[in-house]
């Protein structure tokens, strides 16, 4: 119980180190070599290491918080999710709305499975 508090602490902590590391290296009026010397840094920290590239992922992939919420639940609520979106959706829409979750990695194979077995 106590190593689970410990790890889930250690483990925001880190979240909020890498969202700090991610704007600083995002900003314009950060020098080259200070970025350069933060993600050295960051190399040298397994898990600091995984929740800046998670960042950097999220951001390539455009998600909104909601989405990002979405694409960490598991793949029930995923599939829940989806299938009460459709029914509400012109064909157009349903289109432009399953290629997005594809995009974003939200609609993976496993989710299909699980609203297809449903």
């Amino acid at each position: 119980q106590k190593f689970k508090q410990e790890s889930a602490t250690e483990s925001l902590n880190q979240k909020r180190q890498a969202e700090v590391i991610f704007k600083t290296i995002k900003n314009p009026n950060i020098s080259r070599e200070r970025k350069i010397q933060l993600i050295t840094d960051v190399a040298k920290n397994e898990g600091l290491k995984k929740k800046l590239t998670d960042l950097i992922k999220e951001e390539t992939l455009g998600l909104s918080s909601f989405e990002k919420q979405l694409k960490s639940s598991n793949i029930r609520t995923r599939a829940n999710y989806i299938q009460e979106q459709i029914p509400n959706l012109s064909p157009e829409e349903k289109r432009a709305f399953i290629l997005n979750l594809v995009k974003k990695k939200i609609l993976t194979k496993d989710v299909v499975k699980s609203m297809v077995s449903q």
